[in-house]
């Protein structure tokens, strides 16, 4: 099992070599100095137990945060400072297991080739609507079996009450309403690929009027590219087999 310590100076490690080669802009400002954060508070949990090493990860969370709040007379600033105050409360999050925010799944994946979705299943972690610490997503070639246990070990983090909806959940107050999939205990007992039918739709309506009813839904796209069957309830007739969409094609069934 891995200890607060080491999980901080393994962030730490990463966020050093994304000093040397940036992903995102932020990496060019900011990475090297999270690093040595990280490194610091590694050094001043060193010895300590694991409930002693979390509390003084949740007090630095508290500082970032009251930074966060005070006034620094210049707007730069102060986005900084948020932004600090958000990559902390993402640090903190990963262990403090705490049943707060949700988690919302959606899809991901784009062909260039075709022009097509992948519809890959995708993961983020929220705190707030527009407060999001963490993220993963289905590699295009990606077996089930690695998909899955690598699904499990990122969920095994988070409190099992905390709540899974789907991204396109209208939020009351901050926290969605509908299309609840289940909690992270639920979707961790669950062995087989919980994303076939988390499409929050129950068919589609067509310019025509006619209307597509939702049969199934897949985990990821068949090898023919269709990713749900679907069958025709309203509309003039239309032939069986597969039918392209805007951004996925479909099968029409019986």
């Amino acid at each position: 099992m891995t200890t607060i310590r080491e999980y901080l100076l393994g962030l730490a490690k990463d966020l050093h070599a994304r000093d040397r080669n940036p992903i995102v802009a932020i990496d060019c400002i900011a990475a090297k100095k999270r690093a040595e954060v990280l490194e610091r508070i590694a050094a001043e949990v060193d010895g300590r137990s694991e409930s002693e090493a979390l509390s003084i990860l949740k007090e630095y969370r508290a500082r970032y945060a009251a930074a966060a709040n005070e006034p620094t007379g210049n707007g730069i600033g102060w986005v900084f400072t948020m932004s600090e105050a958000n990559w902390f409360d993402g640090v903190a999050d990963r262990v403090a297991r705490e049943n707060t925010g949700w988690i919302e799944v959606s899809s991901t994946g784009y062909d260039h080739k075709s022009g097509r979705l992948l519809n890959l299943p995708a993961y983020s972690r929220k705190l707030a609507v527009n407060h999001a610490v963490a993220y993963i997503a289905r590699g295009r070639d990606e077996a089930d079996e690695a998909w899955l246990a690598r699904r499990a070990e990122w969920l095994a983090a988070y409190h099992p009450d905390v709540r899974i909806a789907h991204a396109q959940s209208p939020h009351v107050q901050g926290v969605p309403e509908e299309f609840r999939l289940g909690t992270v205990a639920s979707f961790t007992e669950i062995e087989h690929l919980v994303e076939a039918n988390i499409l929050p739709i129950k068919g589609w309506r067509l310019e025509d009027g006619g209307f597509l009813e939702l049969v199934e839904a897949f985990a990821k796209p068949r090898e023919d590219g269709v990713i749900a069957l679907a069958r025709q309830k309203e509309g003039a007739p239309r032939p069986l087999g597969r039918m392209s969409m805007p951004h996925y094609d479909i099968e029409l069934v019986a």
